[in-house]
């Protein structure tokens, strides 16, 4: 992503919902977040982010974009959700990474 190699993270097709019960361990979510080099310009998908129903992040994610570097702040947080949906191409080569994600003490 963004001509870079990373050795973790996720790779997550659109339409995509992840749920993890984090139950209120953490302090922040972090990753790098983008458009897998591997798609063609064409990559477009909507991503967001909430913790217990409220939304930590959202927005479009487009191959043109340079990567988006996330810190968001889950203190508290039991139920944590990644929606990656369909953009303005439909499901055509939209897949997000969001590298060497991970939750921090």
């Amino acid at each position: 992503m963004g001509g870079k190699e990373y050795a973790r993270g996720l790779y997550i097709h659109s339409k995509t919902l992840l749920q993890y019960r984090i139950k209120g361990d953490y302090r922040n979510f972090r990753a790098i977040m983008g458009i897998d080099d591997s798609v063609p310009g064409i990559g477009f998908v909507y991503v967001e982010i909430k913790g217990d129903g409220r939304t930590l992040y959202s927005g479009n994610v487009r191959s043109s974009d340079a990567p988006v570097e996330l810190n968001l702040d889950v203190r508290g947080v039991r139920d944590f959700e990644v929606l990656v949906d369909f953009g303005d191409n439909l499901e055509i080569c939209d897949h997000l990474d969001l590298c060497e994600a991970r939750f921090i003490k």
